[in-house]
């Protein structure tokens, strides 16, 4: 599973007030916060998912079944669940998952900003990541994908994870310089032809 599972449970304890939303459809959850987003499988046939179920289980008191959305957050030391419907779970995950922009090459380059990953478009744009980079299992070596304005995914058979990203609206020196180094991409300045 592309999704770090451990780092996952650990993510959803830590949400606090501001929590996170799930909804179950079939044999699959999506879970969603400010920064990040995932699908995963429900119901595993190993211990892929084991620890982040657990933790669903101890925040809600129990696993959550087909067609129930809700928001979880923690106030003064107690779990909480609020009732919210799919179309309104639906418009929080698409912030990230932005289904309706097509995928972009991306890579993820051998530097950081800011002590987080950046990742370089095809377009010859770079981005700082900005959710939880722990979320992911392995940064290199997967299926990854960015849509804009700035989400980066990654997705293997089962399992779709979603992180945000940042670019400056004007960006400083280094940032420029930083664009302009060939990563690879085939092209001397890295950019695409027009």
């Amino acid at each position: 599973m592309i999704i770090n599972d451990k780092a996952l449970a650990r993510v959803l304890k830590r949400s606090g007030k501001a929590g996170f939303k799930f909804c179950v459809n079939g044999n699959a959850i999506r879970l969603v916060s400010w920064d990040w987003a995932a699908r995963l499988p429900l119901q595993s046939s190993g211990t892929e998912n084991g620890q982040t179920l657990a933790a669903l289980v101890e925040m809600l008191g129990y696993l959550p079944g087909d067609g129930e959305c809700g928001h979880v957050y923690r106030d003064g030391g107690e779990w909480y669940d609020q009732d919210m419907t799919e179309a309104v779970f639906d418009i929080e995950f698409n912030q990230l998952e932005r289904r309706e922009n097509s995928d972009e090459v991306c890579c993820v380059l051998p530097v950081q900003y800011g002590f987080r990953p950046l990742i370089y478009t095809q377009r010859g744009l770079m981005y700082r990541i900005s959710g939880p980079q722990e979320l992911c299992a392995a940064m290199t070596g997967t299926r990854r994908f960015f849509r804009e304005p700035a989400t980066l995914g990654f997705c293997d058979h089962e399992s779709v994870l979603y992180l945000s990203c940042l670019r400056p609206e004007i960006p400083g020196e280094i940032w420029a310089q930083l664009e302009k180094i060939d990563w690879g991409t085939g092209n001397d300045d890295g950019r695409e032809d027009d």
